[in-house]
């Protein structure tokens, strides 16, 4: 990522997430994108309580950048309308792995903490997506007048079942007015309090600028595409 031009436009401060080696990113150097066919994308959905339709933010992102691939909608009706046929603890469980760095040399992949079988009928249930990302330690505080979020993105190959990609976290505040502002960090480290109804406009644009981050991110590290 070309944090410079990041830092220019949004204020924002990226602040490693140090696995358990020590690393911050984790690139697999040996994905190389199909280039005959257009890939499919979905995006894992945010279950955690925030104050605003993240996963809608997320899909519209992709409105206003470019992508190298098509966006599949998540089916969110598979988990919202049926709570307890699993859906719910699959994507969980994807959000919630901490890889080690004996997993990230050996290779990384989903179906040593999914059952194969359950992991097979979860990508038929989603449309089989080439490529699925993962937000992860997404969070929304209010604090000092402003809105405080973070976010941290893997990208899989879902068809190969491996990783391909795992960003830093990202951190960025935003002002009652919309305007993006620095720090964040001990806000989202879990400092401040539920935001409240004057500042949901400032989450959504905190929002906002959270994912068009991480897909600009996943455009430069993943598909070698600079604005």
């Amino acid at each position: 990522m070309r944090i410079q031009n990041l830092l220019s436009r949004f204020s924002i401060l990226l602040v490693p997430f140090l696995i358990s080696c020590g690393s911050g990113v984790y690139l697999n150097k040996n994905y190389s994108p199909q280039t005959d066919r257009e890939l499919t994308l979905s995006v894992l959905p945010i279950l955690d309580d925030v104050p605003v339709d993240v996963n809608s933010i997320f899909q519209d992102t992709f409105k206003d950048i470019y992508v190298p691939y098509a966006v599949k909608n998540f089916p969110y009706k598979l988990y919202e309308n049926a709570p307890d046929s699993g859906m719910i603890n699959i994507i969980l469980t994807i959000q919630n792995i901490e890889y080690k760095s004996d997993d990230l040399k050996k290779g990384s992949n989903l179906s040593d903490y999914i059952p194969p079988g359950d992991l097979n009928k979860f990508k038929d249930a989603i449309g089989n997506p080439d490529l699925l990302l993962v937000p992860m330690k997404f969070s929304l505080k209010e604090f000092i007048n402003s809105v405080h979020g973070k976010i941290r993105i893997r990208l899989y190959d879902f068809q190969a079942d491996r990783l391909i990609y795992e960003s830093y976290e990202y951190y960025i505040s935003v002002g009652p007015d919309g305007e993006p502002g620095s720090g964040g960090v001990l806000p989202a480290m879990g400092v401040g309090t539920k935001v409240s109804d004057r500042m949901i406009g400032a989450a959504e644009e905190c929002a906002y600028l959270l994912a068009e981050a991480a897909f600009k991110d996943i455009n430069k590290e993943v598909f070698n595409i600079s604005e």
